[in-house]
């Protein structure tokens, strides 16, 4: 993990986060892989072809889509509260 730091840190070219690293052991990563490649491709694509004018107007609305993914889980997760059932928002 100290080697990844470092490498990541001082060479500009690294692919590989550290961050990205400990959590592809997670359970987790088996159903939220795809939503973190398709985060990844959207930046790695506005950067590219839009440059840092298009990501500093398209940002807004990329939080939007977060926030309202974790909305709509803290919806359910209420009904779920309120008609006994309950809501999966991780898998086990």
């Amino acid at each position: 993990m100290f080697a990844l730091v470092v490498a990541y840190q001082h060479f500009y070219w690294w692919p590989i986060h550290p961050l990205g690293f400990l959590t592809m052991y997670s359970s987790s990563m088996r159903i939220l892989w795809f939503s973190f490649f398709l985060g990844w491709l959207c930046n790695h694509l506005t950067l590219r072809y839009g440059g840092i004018v298009l990501l500093k107007r398209v940002r807004l609305l990329f939080i939007g889509l977060i926030l309202g993914d974790f909305l709509m889980g803290g919806v359910f997760a209420l009904i779920g509260l309120w008609t006994g059932q309950s809501y999966l928002v991780l898998p086990n």
